[in-house]
């Protein structure tokens, strides 16, 4: 038979609610969510544009997470509509930026974007936003 350990949940009896500190647990992945969040039309010759928000939701402070890349399926596109892409972390601000460049691409391969970051990006407990 296995018994778990202690939880690090600290219990309030008197509400029936129970809370975690995060400091106390190990970083995980809780959500990860692609989103348009801006849908203005973009043109050939036109970079740095917001295309698509993805916010990678994380819980924990222990053992931080690191992200080494991110993939994205392009079926049905091809070079003649992205020649170019690139993948921006703003961190836990949700507002687009263009000043930390993970890693850029030319065009679909497959019929997928692989991005490769330069280098790895260290996931904060919260929302992390790329």
């Amino acid at each position: 038979m296995y018994t778990l350990p202690p939880s690090p949940a600290v219990r309030h009896a008197r509400l029936g609610v129970e809370t975690t500190n995060p400091a106390t647990l190990p970083n995980t992945i809780r959500q990860a969510v692609a989103s348009h969040t801006v849908l203005t039309q973009t043109f050939p010759g036109i970079s740095d544009v917001e295309i698509l928000r993805v916010a990678v939701r994380t819980r924990g402070m222990l053992s931080p997470l690191e992200m080494t890349g991110m993939n994205f399926g392009a079926k049905g596109t091809t070079t003649d509509q992205i020649s170019a892409a690139k993948v921006y972390f703003t961190g836990a601000s949700d507002q687009f930026g263009t000043g930390n460049m993970l890693g850029s691409i030319t065009g679909p391969t497959n019929n997928m974007l692989d991005f490769t970051f330069v280098t790895p990006v260290t996931l904060d407990h919260g929302f992390n936003y790329f």
